[in-house]
């Protein structure tokens, strides 16, 4: 049995999407912070490759993880970077 003080926390899909959001906003100040989860963070919400490479790393050390480069052109909204941060990081705890 794992002990409690030491497994990772699984996080929900809502909190991941709160701190995404959070970290968008300190990388791209102009997206409305009250932009859908499934908004195109490169088409509806004008976020350019430069500030999404910025997003991406915020997201990384915040989240603790490593996102291989082959798999963030399939993170195009908040709410597919809150699936792939809640998958990777419940596989981590397992």
């Amino acid at each position: 049995m794992p002990d409690s003080m030491t497994a990772a926390p699984v996080l929900d899909h809502a909190f991941v999407v709160a701190i995404a959001r959070l970290e968008l906003l300190v990388a791209a100040p102009q997206v409305p912070a009250d932009a859908p989860a499934h908004a195109s963070l490169l088409d509806e919400l004008a976020v350019d490759a430069r500030t999404l490479r910025e997003f991406a790393t915020r997201l990384e050390y915040r989240f603790g993880l490593s996102v291989p480069d082959e798999d963030w052109p399939h993170l195009r909204t908040l709410d597919e970077v809150a699936a792939y941060v809640v998958g990777r990081t419940a596989r981590n705890a397992a």
